[in-house]
């Protein structure tokens, strides 16, 4: 699945890395990228909203333990 992704900065939200889905002109957020890295870019931060989408994706709530709901 790393293949599938690569990470991006945005002009409109410094100081972030975004998770770009293979093929797609913005993060997981839907914020626009206008730089991509192989590798998660130093020093920004990881974007909270790639994140908990990515953590979505990769873990849908359709295949979660009924106590963790």
């Amino acid at each position: 699945m790393s293949g599938d992704f690569a990470w991006g900065i945005s002009e409109f939200h410094i100081g972030r890395a975004h998770l770009v889905p293979a093929g797609m002109a913005g993060g997981l957020c839907g914020l626009p990228v206008h730089a991509r890295y192989p590798a998660r870019p130093e020093p920004p931060t990881v974007c909270p909203e790639c994140a908990l989408e990515f953590v979505r994706l990769v873990f849908p709530a359709a295949t979660a333990p009924a106590a963790w709901l």
